[in-house]
């Protein structure tokens, strides 16, 4: 057994030997413009190696490192993957650009376009551009384009306005059900309650809705709206053991004072459960959502 532990920690010596080797070899062979050789046949495991993605013996393969960064020319495949993700990912921010529009804008964020128009731009100049772009466009390429791009944009504007009207009904029915509940802070009620009266989850979670507007001046954690019935019930009774007498004197004000001026719904079936009941913590997850909007 001790031999075999030792044959086993000796030849992963050994393959990792031969693949630093391999890849001194591969370094000093893309330093001097070569193609890499193969793998190593010692070495079990397979070394990743980067393949020139131009033919050997062209102009961007004799180019120097300084004239393949002045061109802009990524010749490796680990950049070409990275330019591929940015690509990708700028496609799925505006699905209405066309690529030669995505790669003019990342030609123009990396080599200082701003700069160089700034230094050698003129209104003569610019006005030479444009009607230059004007006579080429004889398909109305770009007028295609903008029209796309602002139906994409009324898209996303209809989509999020819809969004935006059912959180406020959500938000209003809320409130509605909020203005015409009648609480109990005394930790008592909740922590020893009897067969006959068993608070339920929409109860606990109704209770801490209430206490969690920002008016009461009540911190309420905002974990809770989907835990069990007995964190539930703990999350309540620690939130209203630190409540002073004061506090729990002036919530009580407060709420005699809703109940009275609360408009009467004609009914609340209409409601959804998790709108009234899975009330805690939804005013942070549609603060969230506004911001994303």
């Amino acid at each position: 057994m001790a031999v075999t532990k030792y044959n086993r920690q000796f030849n992963v010596r050994r393959q990792s030997a031969a693949q630093k080797t391999h890849l001194k070899k591969l370094q000093a062979g893309r330093s001097g413009h070569h193609e890499p050789k193969a793998t190593s046949s010692t070495s079990r495991r397979k070394v990743a190696v980067l393949v020139p993605l131009t033919p050997p013996g062209g102009r961007v393969d004799q180019a120097t490192p300084a004239e393949l960064d002045a061109a802009h020319m990524r010749t490796t495949n680990e950049v070409c993957e990275g330019t591929l993700g940015s690509t990708i990912q700028a496609k799925a921010r505006s699905p209405a650009k066309t690529l030669h529009m995505i790669n003019a804008s990342a030609v123009h964020k990396q080599n200082n376009t701003e700069a160089f128009e700034a230094a050698h731009t003129t209104e003569e100049l610019e006005k030479f551009v444009r009607r230059k772009a004007c006579e080429e466009d004889t398909r109305h390429a770009l007028q295609e384009v903008r029209a796309e791009h602002a139906r994409v944009q009324k898209e996303n504007s209809e989509r999020k306005e819809v969004s935006r009207k059912a959180r406020k009904a959500k938000r209003t029915a809320r409130d509605n059900v909020l203005e015409q509940l009648e609480i109990h802070l005394e930790p008592a009620f909740w922590d020893n309650s009897t067969v006959a009266r068993q608070p339920t989850v929409k109860d606990i979670s109704l209770q801490l809705s209430w206490l969690r507007v920002p008016s009461r001046g009540v911190k309420v954690p905002a974990g809770p709206s989907k835990a069990q019935r007995a964190e539930l019930v703990q999350a309540l009774v620690e939130v209203l053991r630190g409540l002073d007498e004061d506090k729990v004197k002036l919530l009580y004000a407060q709420n005699v004072a809703e109940r009275e001026h609360a408009v009467l719904l004609p009914s609340t079936d209409g409601i959804p459960g998790e709108t009234v009941g899975g009330t805690v913590g939804d005013e942070q997850s549609e603060s969230e959502e506004d911001e994303d909007d």
